[in-house]
């Protein structure tokens, strides 16, 4: 994930389906999205991302600032920071289904922060 940092104009990453994600790897892969600052798309769908991994991947989302689809649906997600309707304006796609959410609550952090179409917001909770 290291090398990803070096990829500035890249502009969507679908890591999805490479499951488990360990500690290691999704530290790295938070260390990476701060420098993706003109990703417009991310994908991390179903790889068991949890725990310290988890929060450490929540906190970098909020370096987004392009991102219209971000999909961390079917891991172990728990948190969301809360400035992240702020930082990432362009999102129209947000997909956090299947995760055992604790606080803030994804649905009315969406419902009250985001510009977000209804039809397009994809929201289920365990």
């Amino acid at each position: 994930c290291r090398s990803l940092s070096s990829l500035q104009a890249l502009k969507a990453l679908n890591l999805s389906d490479n499951a488990p994600f360990s500690l290691k790897i999704s530290s790295a892969l938070s260390a990476s999205l701060r420098c993706l600052t003109n990703l417009q798309e991310l994908r991390l769908c179903r790889n068991s991302i949890q725990g310290e991994g988890a929060d450490a991947i929540a906190c970098s989302l909020v370096q987004l600032q392009e991102a219209e689809t971000i999909d961390i649906s079917q891991n172990r997600f728990t948190t969301l920071p809360v400035g992240l309707s702020y930082a990432c304006p362009k999102l129209t796609r947000f997909d956090v289904r299947f995760n055992p959410w604790s606080s803030p609550q994804p649905w009315i952090m969406a419902k009250n922060t985001f510009q977000i179409k209804e039809s397009m917001y994809n929201m289920h909770v365990n």
